[in-house]
């Protein structure tokens, strides 16, 4: 009929977002016609702008009629990873907050180079990481030297630089950040290794030669230059309640915790009698995962029960630590005689495959230590215990800093004060299969409250409070 009037054609949003996606190179979109609108009204930067015209153009898209979100300009959001030369867990938490805000915002993982690419960190971690961009520093600038000349260049050279330009700027890493020039701070912190600047600077040199009244006076001059530094940042998040105490201890700062996140997808595979553990290797006693305590604990365990001959225990890590060869060497001849295995250099999947085939899981970083000399030491977290209780792997751990609040103990699997603790827990599941089979089934269910979701979801609960601007999401 002459009054009908043709049917209108429908767009969905999702479509528009993976034809963006997947949309023909930019430069063969150039000159074409589009009804609608004038690409001036378009706020978008110019690559994904031609992104745009080139999938609207494919689905015959006006553009009055592509999500307003797509077309406004994306915020800038600079990611600096604070860690220097090993790749680990505080590169995975970067390398998911990365992933989380790039679908919404131009995303730039900052580093020096020595904590990986971009690319190595998809082949650690198994992510995409599509549209984030890299900026590599020359190296990464000291943000905590006492000194107040120190302090002075920070403020005004190339450390002044690194936030610069940004909407959001995220400092990852275990030591002070650096001051902050955006629109928006955030600080994710794994451990505060450092103290305020007013207690280091008591190791200047010439600081006992002040009188005690000069000493308490040049104190309360890093008091606002303290309060300054972390002005320019809206929250400060820790991975753990462990961390969190030591933030206020250490920096004076109320931190929210948010744990790391665990992938949450882990195929079930016949699982085998294998006890594994994942850890860089290293002798640095700040950094160490004490494997040579485990080789000796994997000795007095088949001296206790001669059957277990027929269980295994596989070392994993990297070897990406100056003394990384020494100790693997000494790892080896430790184990000469023992069913041990030692994967050095281990891809993310071949922990995964080791850890879904393996009945148990061993950690003993923190064995002996006096976590009120020394909290550094402890396991702030412990991404790979959640990742081993994701498989169905009953963790047996020593009880020390966040791996407190990862086990339940006796339900998810085991805390233990010593490498005898560990050697008798160990023992106990062995000779009680359906205690490990029970046992192993609530660590599957436990290790799920650990996911990727879990942690975009709380992280888009915090930054929407002041960054409103940019949904996240995986």
């Amino acid at each position: 009929m002459s009054g009908d009037r043709p049917s209108e054609k429908r767009y969905s949003n999702a479509n528009v977002r993976r034809k963006i996606s997947n949309s023909q190179p930019a430069e063969e979109c150039l000159g074409q016609p589009f009804s609608g609108t004038s690409r001036h009204e378009l706020r978008a930067p110019n690559g994904q702008m031609l992104q745009l015209l080139s999938a609207a153009r494919e689905m015959q898209m006006p553009l009055r009629r592509l999500p307003k979100d797509l077309l406004m300009k994306q915020p800038r959001v600079g990611i600096l990873d604070g860690m220097h030369g090993a790749t680990g867990g505080a590169q995975l938490v970067a390398a998911y907050i990365a992933t989380a805000f790039s679908l919404r915002c131009r995303v730039e993982y900052i580093h020096d180079g020595t904590t990986g690419s971009l690319k190595s960190l998809r082949q650690s971690f198994g992510l995409s990481l599509a549209g984030v961009t890299e900026r590599v520093l020359d190296r990464l600038p000291s943000f905590a030297d006492p000194d107040l000349g120190s302090i002075r260049r920070e403020l005004t050279g190339e450390a002044s630089e690194l936030s610069a330009g940004y909407d959001l700027f995220i400092y990852s890493g275990f030591r002070v950040p650096p001051f902050c020039r955006a629109r928006h701070g955030l600080v994710y912190c794994h451990f505060p290794f450092e103290q305020k600047l007013s207690v280091q600077a008591r190791d200047l040199p010439g600081w006992q030669r002040h009188t005690a009244l000069g000493r308490q006076l040049r104190a309360l001059a890093y008091y606002p230059l303290w309060k300054y530094r972390f002005r320019g940042y809206d929250r400060v998040l820790a991975n753990s309640d462990f961390t969190a105490s030591w933030i206020k201890r250490r920096w004076g700062i109320n931190a929210d915790v948010v744990f790391p996140p665990v992938i949450t997808t882990i195929a079930e595979r016949p699982k085998r009698n294998l006890i594994v553990s994942v850890g860089r290797f290293t002798g640095d006693v700040k950094h160490c995962k004490r494997q040579l305590e485990q080789i000796s604990a994997f000795r007095e365990l088949n001296a206790c029960m001669p059957a277990t001959g027929s269980w295994t225990l596989r070392l994993m890590g990297f070897s990406d630590c100056k003394d990384s060869g020494a100790y693997v060497n000494a790892l080896r001849g430790a184990a000469q005689d023992l069913p041990v295995e030692i994967v050095e250099g281990a891809s993310h999947a071949q922990v995964i495959e080791s850890l879904a085939e393996a009945r148990i899981y061993w950690h003993t970083m923190g064995l002996g230590l006096d976590e009120a000399i020394h909290p550094e030491r402890a396991e702030h977290f412990g991404i790979a215990t959640v990742e081993a209780m994701r498989a169905g792997c009953v963790p047996v751990v020593i009880a020390s800093g966040g791996q407190r609040e990862i086990v339940q103990h006796r339900e998810s699997g085991y805390l233990c004060s010593d490498l005898n603790g560990m050697v008798q827990a160990t023992q106990s599941l062995i000779q009680n299969p359906d205690e490990l089979a029970a046992m192993s089934k609530h660590t599957r269910e436990r290790g799920f409250e650990f996911s990727p979701e879990r942690f975009c979801q709380e992280l888009s609960q915090i930054t929407n409070r002041f960054f409103p601007t940019a949904k996240i999401s995986l």
